[in-house]
């Protein structure tokens, strides 16, 4: 049986059944990875067909030919939720009791400022993904906290209606 460019014969199917068997807890990747080893499966650049193996390991388990372990779906980079502690009703008070208020640069994107910004963000009904390079900015007040989270992208270079109206040209 060929997938994704590599044959897979009845004896390599059972070597790869019996490694599953023997390390039930061993990951898909890391499943892949062992197998792309032993059909010596690489790029001509020599790094391992990792995806092309777990592409094929996948038919392989939904035709019934494989049993593989199940995949993990909880990834920690595609959860969604919302630390409790920026859940709260909205702050109602003049600017002299918020005490002092900074605007907080979040510079480096895996600080513990950056989570604290996405954490905001995931509130906003647009969520915290943003598509182009952005100055993003926390509020904190020395009585309430974090009160927002802030975030300024540059406008579209170019919008083709916009230019042709304003006579703009290359």
């Amino acid at each position: 049986m060929i997938i994704c460019g590599q044959t897979f014969s009845p004896g390599t199917i059972e070597n790869i059944q019996r490694l599953v068997d023997e390390t039930p807890d061993i990951s898909r990747r890391a499943l892949s990875r062992r197998v792309c080893e032993l059909l010596a499966w690489r790029h001509p650049d020599g790094r391992l067909k990792d995806m092309s193996c777990r592409k094929a390991l996948s038919r392989l388990h939904k035709s019934g030919t494989l049993r593989l372990p199940d995949a993990v779906q909880d990834f920690a980079f595609t959860r969604r939720t919302v630390q409790e502690q920026f859940i709260r009703s909205p702050v109602s008070c003049s600017l002299q009791e918020m005490g002092n208020v900074t605007l907080v640069l979040v510079d480096n994107r895996l600080s513990k400022e950056a989570r604290t910004w996405k954490s905001l963000m995931k509130l906003h009904y647009l969520g915290d993904h943003l598509f182009c390079s952005s100055l993003r900015y926390l509020v904190h007040s020395s009585v309430h906290g974090w009160l927002g989270a802030l975030a300024f992208s540059p406008a579209a270079f170019r919008v083709s209606v916009r230019d042709q109206f304003i006579g703009w040209d290359e």
